[in-house]
């Protein structure tokens, strides 16, 4: 419960305009022209947080038939009033750990949108993994909080650990720049490493040769003694 009201202390001077999504960027809204409801604990459209929204409305989702059936019937949350299937809407924390725990692949058909569900949602799991909680449901339902960061990271993983998987390719693919899908950061990266791989290989060619020449020229001084 301490690392909780900490969590809502640290965040009490972030304005709306500063909080960020999961992809690094300013928060987007969630609510979209097609929506009939405005979304978002502060009805703002946007999925921000305050210290006053215990259930961390924070995950913005493309909703489905199948979730909105299955929260109901197993979490007593039935959103079918403001939200259909193909809209969008703030579901709490719980309720993406809830789709993570009963679909881990498909998510009961939601769509989470990386740009448009707030950052703060990675350290309000990482919190309930520390405090060794579960996060709960209407229903006293109880739902991992690790599972539902693995999906997180999986499905918009964090600027880390898209500069390892860069690496990594580029380990793989014998030097080459990584492809426009992994680009992050507008092509930053693929330019970084298109200038800075070639300069590496250079500096160790280089090097190479001069040890080779350094080596005969040792090999030389033996021999004349």
């Amino acid at each position: 419960m301490l690392s909780l009201l900490l969590l809502g202390v640290a965040s009490l001077g972030a304005g709306a305009a500063e909080q960020t999504s999961l992809a690094g960027t300013p928060l987007q809204s969630c609510s979209q022209a097609n929506d009939k409801t405005t979304t978002g604990w502060t009805r703002s459209g946007s999925c921000v947080w305050t210290p006053s929204d215990g259930g961390y409305h924070e995950v913005c989702v493309t909703m489905s038939t199948d979730f909105l059936k299955t929260s109901t019937i197993h979490d007593r949350n039935d959103l079918s009033s403001v939200v259909s299937h193909g809209g969008h809407w703030c579901i709490c924390a719980w309720a993406f750990a809830s789709a993570v725990s009963r679909d881990p692949t498909k998510l009961e058909g939601i769509e989470l949108d990386c740009e448009r569900t707030n950052s703060h949602l990675r350290q309000v799991y990482q919190t309930f993994i520390d405090s060794h909680r579960d996060l709960t449901s209407p229903s006293g339902a109880a739902y991992n909080a690790q599972a539902a960061l693995n999906a997180v990271e999986r499905l918009c993983p964090a600027a880390p650990t898209l500069a390892r998987a860069a690496a990594q390719r580029v380990r793989s693919d014998g030097l080459s720049a990584p492809s426009a899908h992994d680009r992050s950061d507008g092509g930053r990266t693929g330019f970084t490493l298109s200038f800075v791989v070639p300069a590496v290989v250079l500096a160790l060619v280089v090097a190479a040769v001069a040890l080779r020449t350094r080596s005969r020229t040792a090999a030389d001084s033996y021999g004349n003694f």
